[in-house]
């Protein structure tokens, strides 16, 4: 059970970061404190696929398992699809998979 809400709270903390950097820093001069930032948000992607992978042990089903891993590989998949002219519909797209992941986890 704490594993499921820990996926969820890293879920969230992932969403609202990349939001909070898309909305308020993405277009400022690039400083230390961005810098911080930035290196706090790559935790916060690595606490979020590594809190899937382990819900992925131990959640029940295999459907279950199977989309959580998903959930897991998406910031993979979209990095790998994303280019520079399109980034910030990718990231877009990264918020709603955090979210959607943690209310899929949520109601699992």
């Amino acid at each position: 059970m704490f594993i499921k809400y820990a996926f969820i709270l890293f879920a969230c903390i992932l969403a609202l970061m990349i939001s909070i950097y898309k909305i308020f820093m993405q277009n400022n001069k690039r400083t230390e404190k961005t810098a911080c930032y930035l290196s706090g948000l790559t935790w916060a992607f690595a606490l979020y696929v590594l809190s899937a992978v382990i819900l992925s042990i131990f959640i029940s089903g295999n459907i279950n398992k199977f989309v959580i891993i998903l959930f897991a590989l998406s910031p993979f998949i979209i990095g790998k699809l994303a280019a520079y002219k399109t980034e910030n519909f990718y990231s877009i797209i990264q918020i709603l998979c955090a979210v959607i992941s943690a209310g899929y986890v949520f109601f699992v």
